[in-house]
């Protein structure tokens, strides 16, 4: 089976009608064809993020207004911000939204509100595992604040580690044994 990538007027000809002219416009007509078979893989954009350049989905991502978007961020993490562009907007001012963005951006962690830790109303915190600098927080708190609800406000970053260690635990039982005698104990 012949693909269509592939495919020549050329194969498809009687040996009779084969001429020089009829080869050359055989050729012609298939690099035309290869031409806007190339094109239209480059326009599939939506379901084809994955194998965009960085450059179209930097314009991509200014199209669908993407919130968090930086285009100094890997593009991996490019790629997956257009992916959830239009369910973010659905979720759009919710905790859900806030931790999904935590996840893509960070990589993870957890978002913890007011009521959950017994902090001031309307304040959330995140807390993560990972390794934040002062930059990344200043960054990823101004994408916090395109995803939030307005009312609501982050108190701060907790910073979330895990040590193991060997803990050695000994016990013992002491059993005393009085003994009266008369009226005086020994």
């Amino acid at each position: 089976m012949i693909s269509l990538y592939d495919v020549e007027l050329f194969d498809l000809l009687p040996d009779n009608l084969k001429s020089n002219e009829v080869i050359a416009f055989s050729y012609a007509l298939r690099k035309a064809c290869r031409y806007v078979l190339d094109r239209v893989e480059r326009i599939e954009l939506y379901t084809n993020i994955d194998k965009l350049p960085e450059n179209i989905l930097d314009y991509l991502a200014l199209e669908l207004r993407t919130q968090y978007y930086d285009e100094k961020l890997n593009i991996e993490i490019k790629r997956e911000l257009i992916k959830n562009t239009l369910p973010w907007y659905m979720k759009a001012g919710t905790a859900a939204a806030v931790k999904e963005l935590l996840v893509t951006v960070i990589g993870n962690g957890s978002v913890e509100e007011w009521f959950d830790y017994g902090g001031n109303p309307f304040m959330f915190k995140i807390t993560t595992s990972e390794q934040l600098t002062r930059e990344n927080m200043e960054k990823f708190a101004a994408m916090i604040d395109n995803v939030k609800n307005a009312r609501s406000n982050l108190e701060g970053f907790d910073k979330e580690e895990y040590f193991t260690r060997k803990v050695k635990v000994a016990s013992g039982i002491s059993i005393t044994k009085f003994i009266r005698v008369g009226g005086a104990t020994c």
